[in-house]
C-alpha cells in the first residue's frame, strides 16, 4: 500500500520507531507539526521547585533518565510532562510506579471490546515485560486497568 501511494520509505523494513522519519530526527518532525513542543521551559521536581531548564518537551519521555542535564544525589527520571506549561517533572525511580492505567481510545486487537471483565497479560510499552492485569469492559472512552503489581514508566494518558 505504501509503495502504491509513492511513500519513500515503502521498502524500509518494519520498525517499532517512527518509520515516516527517514533521517531518524523525529524531534524535527514533531517540532514542525507542533512548534510549541520545541520551546524551552523548566525542569521541576514533584513539588514544583525548578531544578534546571530544557530545550523543548519534545525531547523527553516518561521514564527517561539520561540527558536531563541535572546533577542530583540520586538518579532522577522524567515522571511527567506538562506540555501546555512547558514543564518536565522529574523524581526518583519509585515515583514512576503506578498500580492502575487508564486507556483512552483503545484499539481492540480482536476487533471488539470484551463483554465482561477479564484477566490479561498487558504490556504498557513495546520493550516492557508483560504484567497480569484486570481489564474492565468499555462503557465510556476511558478504561481503567488495575495492575496486579506496580508498573514503572507508564506513558501519559
Amino acid at each position: 500500500m505504501a509503495a502504491d501511494l509513492g511513500i519513500p520509505v515503502a521498502a524500509k523494513p518494519d520498525s517499532q520507531d517512527f518509520c515516516f522519519v527517514p533521517d531518524g530526527d523525529y524531534a524535527a518532525v514533531v517540532a514542525r507539526l507542533r512548534p510549541e513542543s520545541a520551546l524551552p521551559g523548566d525542569i521541576v521536581d514533584l513539588s514544583g521547585r525548578v531544578l534546571g531548564r530544557h530545550e523543548g518537551t519534545i525531547r523527553f519521555t516518561i521514564g527517561q533518565r539520561r540527558g536531563l542535564g541535572i546533577s542530583w544525589p540520586q538518579p532522577l527520571y522524567v515522571t511527567g510532562i506538562d506540555a501546555e506549561n512547558r514543564r518536565v517533572v522529574v523524581g526518583e525511580k519509585e515515583h514512576l510506579e503506578r498500580t492502575e492505567l487508564t486507556v483512552h481510545e483503545a484499539v481492540w486487537g480482536a476487533g471488539a471490546p470484551p463483554e465482561r471483565a477479564l484477566r490479561a497479560a498487558c504490556r504498557i510499552r513495546y520493550r516492557h515485560r508483560e504484567a497480569p492485569a484486570s481489564i474492565t469492559p468499555p462503557g465510556a472512552a476511558a478504561r481503567s486497568v488495575p495492575a496486579a503489581a506496580p508498573t514503572s514508566a507508564q506513558p501519559p494518558a
